[in-house]
């Protein structure tokens, strides 16, 4: 009798904690979905849910979807804070994405030198990828724009704003050309020719 009730509470602790980690896979995968249908609260629910119980093995990658349904939804704080768990892997293409990440969130802070380091971070993984080499080459530019005291975004913001004046100008020219030529009038005067009545 004792033996059959100890049996049956090990079967019940292993098909619990089975249950909760087939549970804790159904929401990372239901939030994966609602992540594709473009749902990120929902997705952003689902994958913190996984996360209440005991650490799991699959946690940097939860952490790293977490940080990804942030940054869509506009909280770039709480996506680098997730992104930063994700990189405690050793999974190498989970890595990868997370350097790439937070080099985005770095370059759209103006943190351009950190930007600098996660990007090399990733290619340091997987150097055929080139939006990361893009994104180097972009994060160095900025860093030596601000070195030299030359602001870059200003500079393309006033050339942007110049073309556009330029373009304007070209426009009004051309339609005053054409208004030129329509309201000429004629020297020589038309007459309507004899109207045959028969």
């Amino acid at each position: 009798m004792e033996k059959s009730f100890l049996s049956i509470i090990v079967l019940l602790v292993l098909l619990l904690g089975s249950c909760s980690g087939s549970t804790s896979h159904l929401s990372v995968f239901r939030g994966n979905q609602d992540y594709i249908k473009g749902n990120f609260q929902e997705a952003n629910l689902k994958y913190l849910q996984p996360l209440d119980g005991l650490p799991g093995k699959y946690d940097e990658w939860i952490h790293y979807n977490l940080g990804n349904t942030y940054f869509v939804l506009g909280e770039s704080s709480s996506a680098e804070v997730e992104w930063v768990q994700a990189l405690g892997t050793s999974d190498r293409a989970l890595l990868f994405s997370t350097y790439f990440n937070l080099g985005v969130y770095y370059y759209d802070e103006g943190r351009y030198e950190d930007a600098y380091v996660y990007f090399r971070k990733s290619l340091e993984i997987d150097r055929t990828v080139m939006d990361a080499k893009r994104n180097l080459e972009l994060s160095l530019e900025k860093i030596e724009s601000h070195e030299s005291g030359q602001p870059q975004a200003v500079n393309k913001a006033e050339e942007m704003e110049k073309e556009q004046e330029d373009y304007a100008d070209r426009v009004l020219e051309y339609v005053k050309r054409k208004e030129e030529k329509r309201w000429v009038s004629p020297d020589v005067s038309e007459e309507p020719g004899p109207v045959n009545d028969w």
